[in-house]
């Protein structure tokens, strides 16, 4: 079961649990959030009510192999790039535009396609990225960037 990622989720879920168990909504409710990773629905409420925005991330891949461990990689992450490798260490540098509500928000979502990344480089709002030679986009790109932009407006 997927947890849910919108207050209107967390509502319809405490509905259907108040139903079938026979609690009071309020307790629902509560629960619910907890199962979502939240400390209360309270939390939930202040976390979901933040808006999306962009964030330009990049790290240090510290493993041999930098791909994601899904391709592409969960719908929060938008576009990734290699950019190059630390001499030292031989660490890939990734950067990625992910969207998400805030810094913590946007490192998380980096870290379910790569868990290992901890060497955070920069993490910034940008709203927009440019396609070019560079960071070049593939078709899953601009779909989802397409879609992102049709979100936003």
């Amino acid at each position: 079961m997927t947890q849910p990622k919108t207050i209107e989720s967390i509502k319809r879920r405490a509905t259907t649990l108040k139903k079938a168990e026979g609690i009071k909504h309020h307790e629902a409710l509560e629960r619910v959030a907890k199962e979502a990773g939240f400390e209360n629905y309270r939390h939930a409420l202040a976390t979901l009510a933040k808006p999306l925005t962009t964030f330009w991330i990049s790290w240090y891949q510290p493993t041999e192999d930098h791909r994601p461990l899904t391709f592409p990689p969960n719908a929060d992450v938008l576009g990734w790039w290699c950019t190059g490798q630390r001499c030292e260490d031989g660490a890939s540098t990734l950067v990625a535009f992910v969207k998400a509500r805030d810094e913590a928000s946007a490192k998380s979502a980096v870290q379910i396609d790569w868990p290992e990344a901890t060497e955070w480089r920069f993490c910034e709002v940008r709203t927009r990225i440019k396609p070019g030679s560079r960071f070049p986009f593939e078709d899953w790109m601009r779909e989802r960037i397409a879609a992102w932009r049709v979100k936003e407006a």
